[in-house]
């Protein structure tokens, strides 16, 4: 049925059946001539079941089909190895990761926003080299260039709360007691520095917890609020990746959390919590760029052995990801989450009655 719908060419080229689809029209994904063929939408609250599954999963095997086609004519004209994408789906991270072995690029580069508003900066770009055209091109090398707060606005909005907390005076001290904490089993809210820019969450405004057991995975999507099917992402330090997941090089650079790859067998219960049913996981590479959230994952590693921490958005279902420390006060007050660290404080749920 998918292809009754997309048309795909030898060459790469594809040409979608636009009585489907009502994106240029009315903003919806689909028209009603979809839901005649594939039946109705799933409802929020609905069960999932099987015939969902196989639907996700043919639109997922036709997107790869249609994109390594592109990618490959792509590069039988060019017969370059970089690689730069762009657009909604270039955030899909399961196919990005597939395209080292389906085509022959070797270097590939994804921006982290790399949907609409990722090409708002784009464009910023172009038109600043444009009228300024002997200035230095700089790589990106992070994305947090959000709102940040400082301790003092924090204290204020946490004393306002009536929130239990600890402020360290030593940065040293609160990576050391947040790391013991993730190793003891511990969720904790992490809201640091400036807020990441795009979809994802880099290590500023996420919910962390270990890579192990597996039921670490199911506390997780109990405290957003989302089904038990839905990975979860893992943050591992960029000196270590290697040792744990398929990537194309030892030196692999995934910052953006735009790649996912296998898990090397050996390192599966390791990683438990992160791993996916097909065995691949959505990673975010992790150095000195990272500030404090590095610190963190490097003590983590010194104390458990395990370079790994998993990295979820700092938000509930439905929800965008917190901006601001109220916003993540609300988020931890309202679920299951252990502890919040927001600048120098660390806050303890103890207080607190639990929805």
């Amino acid at each position: 049925k998918i292809h009754l719908i997309v048309d795909i060419k030898d060459n790469g080229s594809f040409k979608l059946n636009l009585k489907y689809f009502g994106f240029r029209e009315s903003f919806s994904m689909y028209k009603n001539h979809f839901e005649k063929l594939f039946g109705m939408a799933r409802k929020p609250n609905e069960k999932i079941t099987k015939k969902h599954k196989n639907i996700a999963a043919s639109i997922q095997v036709v997107t790869e089909e249609i994109y390594f086609k592109m990618l490959n004519y792509l590069y039988s004209i060019t017969k370059t190895e970089n690689l730069c994408l762009s657009g909604g789906v270039a955030l899909n991270a399961l196919a990005n990761g597939k395209i080292y072995k389906e085509t022959s690029f070797k270097n590939i580069y994804i921006f982290g926003a790399a949907g609409d508003s990722g090409a708002a900066v784009g464009v910023g770009l172009f038109v600043y080299h444009q009228i300024v055209p002997v200035a230095k091109k700089q790589p990106i090398n992070n994305l947090y260039f959000g709102s940040e707060y400082s301790n003092e606005r924090i204290e204020i909005i946490l004393k306002n709360h009536k929130l239990k907390y600890k402020k360290f005076v030593n940065e040293e001290e609160l990576i050391i007691k947040t790391a013991k904490l993730l190793s003891q089993g511990s969720i904790v809210g992490w809201f640091e520095g400036r807020c990441e820019y795009g979809p994802r969450a880099l290590g500023n405004r996420s919910i962390l917890c270990k890579t192990n057991p597996r039921s670490m995975k199911t506390k997780m999507n109990i405290i957003k609020f989302r089904e038990q099917f839905r990975p979860f992402a893992g943050s591992i330090l960029q000196s270590e990746v290697h040792k744990y997941f398929e990537v194309p090089e030892v030196k692999h650079w995934s910052p953006f959390m735009t790649f996912c790859f296998q898990v090397k067998k050996n390192k599966k219960d390791e990683l438990a919590a992160i791993v996916h049913t097909d065995g691949s996981c959505r990673i975010q590479t992790v150095d000195k760029e990272n500030g404090r959230y590095f610190n963190l994952i490097k003590r983590f590693y010194k104390l458990t052995g395990t370079p790994c921490i998993l990295n979820t958005s700092f938000n509930l279902k439905g929800e965008p990801i917190v901006e601001t420390p109220i916003q993540a006060i609300s988020d931890f007050i309202n679920t299951k989450m252990d502890y919040l660290v927001m600048g120098d404080y660390l806050v303890d749920k103890t207080n607190f009655k639990i929805r």
